[in-house]
């Protein structure tokens, strides 16, 4: 479920973890009633894009677990981000929602079947 304040509305929070080189975290915010794990492919800027601890960014989110957490951001904006590539991030995500039921990060799985073991041949006598 997509945060219900306004569609992909924003909310304000702060930056709690950051893991740079696995390039995901997690965010903060009096509106949201847990932690919001972000990914690196989610934040909305410029160059490389990591974030730092106690940074204040702006994000949409979801209520789809993720790893420990409940709740994943969506698209994540530095307080620095012009207005006009939050549109443009928005639009494009309005214009190309996610079509999955779980949200918008990759998942997959893999099934591994194993075929029975013959018995060793001293066991057919």
């Amino acid at each position: 479920m997509v945060n219900a304040s306004s569609g992909l509305g924003l909310t304000p929070g702060a930056v709690t973890l950051w893991h740079a080189e696995d390039g995901w975290g997690a965010i903060s915010s009096p509106a949201v009633p847990g932690e919001i794990w972000v990914h690196f492919s989610d934040v909305v800027m410029d160059g490389s894009p990591e974030l730092k601890v106690g940074e204040s960014v702006t994000f949409s989110w979801e209520e789809v677990p993720q790893d420990e957490y409940s709740y994943r951001a969506i698209l994540v904006f530095r307080d620095s981000t012009s207005s006009e590539e939050i549109g443009r991030a928005l639009r494009l995500r309005l214009d190309d929602p996610p079509t999955s039921p779980e949200g918008t990060a990759f998942a997959s799985s893999l099934e591994i079947t194993l075929d029975e073991a013959e018995p060793p041949e001293s066991d057919l006598r």
